[in-house]
């Protein structure tokens, strides 16, 4: 089997370019991506009025931080699915050059997209041609407009630009090679994961306040967000590989992801005492050994479920979402932003009514983009936005 194009949603048939929704799916690859974008929406939106920031302690926040702090494994989730689909599968360099240069297309005309949807929904009418040039091509910002979300789509390209090099050592898995993906996982996780996760507690002690154990990050070559995708990204092809011989009990699972949500609970209690605010533990939480625990967990938890025992009604909407990933990113923070009053809730405070509420938002807006995916790819000339 061969790789597919929709990388953020990388599939188990299908070359760059060949969207056939005809072949067999992997179920658990599109169920990881739905939730990862469902996770993905309900941080940039739909939770952001029910996660506690100003309230004084007590469980109910607690609770409802540890819910919120499961987002901080939607983009892990789709580095993961990528690594698990391109490290074991046969490279064709030509088709993945081409991929990425599509890639990078796209992204430019999904951004020209959501400009003239803001300068128009906004009425930004003051913006220059220059200053217009330099936010579109070169990632400069622009007054009145959000692009926060899009630094995703620039790590992505730069992950799979890198990738063949990865691949030549899955490619034919010697014990030295194998061993040296793990020296460089090894090193990431120690300088990027493991010295976060000790500063957070030696940050609250005084007697240890002192020592700043994270400068120890000046010594990796790699951009920290970088090397943490890369993390998951190859941490994912090897949970894809092995996941065979990695025998662990459903229920372990379960305990392992709920383990990794009180841990990055503890995390974010601790930093926000030091700061004295709220410290984010979705996207701070990316390089917490909590956030790999629940990442990994999960990935292997959903590995268990076979395409056979998967009735087709619920086949084809997770698929549909899983085959418009890249669509559902791209729109669901146009409209996100447009609809943002009627998508977040931030009159509630209470988990009966906001994460539930919101949650089911999160879940609309992601299917509602995924079916304008499914309609765009059957448009000619459009479908190639969309594909």
């Amino acid at each position: 089997m061969q790789m597919q194009r929709d990388d953020l949603c990388a599939d188990t048939d299908g070359e760059w370019g060949d969207f056939s929704m005809k072949k067999e799916r992997v179920f658990y690859y599109d169920l990881l991506k739905s939730i990862a974008m469902i996770l993905v929406c309900c941080y940039h939106f739909s939770m952001a009025g029910t996660v506690g920031y100003t309230e004084p302690l007590a469980w109910s926040l607690v609770f409802r931080r540890a819910l919120f702090g499961i987002s901080s494994i939607g983009v892990p989730i789709f580095f993961m699915v990528n690594g698990a689909i391109l490290l074991n599968k046969n490279l064709n360099l030509e088709k993945h050059t081409k991929g990425m240069l599509k890639l990078l297309v796209q992204f430019y005309i999904w951004k020209l997209i959501m400009m003239l949807v803001f300068m128009y929904a906004w009425n930004l009418d003051g913006i220059s041609k220059s200053r217009f040039v330099n936010g579109w091509l070169f990632f400069q910002p622009i007054e009145g407009m959000d692009f926060s979300a899009l630094w995703f789509m620039p790590m992505l390209f730069s992950v799979h630009l890198i990738f063949p090099f990865f691949k030549a050592f899955f490619e034919h898995m010697s014990k030295r090679q194998i061993q040296y993906i793990y020296l460089v996982m090894a090193f990431i996780f120690l300088v990027f994961f493991a010295v976060n996760d000790l500063d957070a507690f030696t940050s609250i002690w005084p007697r240890t306040a002192v020592i700043h154990i994270d400068s120890l990050r000046t010594i990796c070559p790699f951009d920290p967000l970088w090397a943490v995708m890369v993390f998951y990204f190859l941490l994912g092809g090897l949970l894809q590989r092995y996941k065979d011989k990695i025998r662990i009990h459903p229920v372990l699972l379960i305990f392992t992801f709920l383990l990794g949500m009180g841990l990055l609970t503890v995390e974010w209690y601790l930093r926000s005492r030091v700061l004295q605010g709220n410290w984010d533990s979705v996207f701070n939480g990316y390089s917490t050994f909590a956030a790999a625990l629940m990442a990994a967990s999960l990935f292997l938890l959903c590995a268990k479920i076979k395409n056979e025992r998967v009735h087709k009604p619920t086949k084809a909407i997770i698929g549909t979402i899983g085959n418009n990933t890249l669509t559902v990113y791209y729109l669901h923070w146009i409209l996100g932003w447009m609809f943002r009053d009627q998508i977040s809730l931030w009159i509630y405070t209470y988990v009966e009514a906001g994460l539930l509420l919101n949650t089911v938002k999160a879940l609309v807006l992601v299917v509602f983009c995924a079916c304008i995916g499914a309609i765009g790819r059957r448009i000619p000339v459009v479908k190639h936005l969309f594909t």
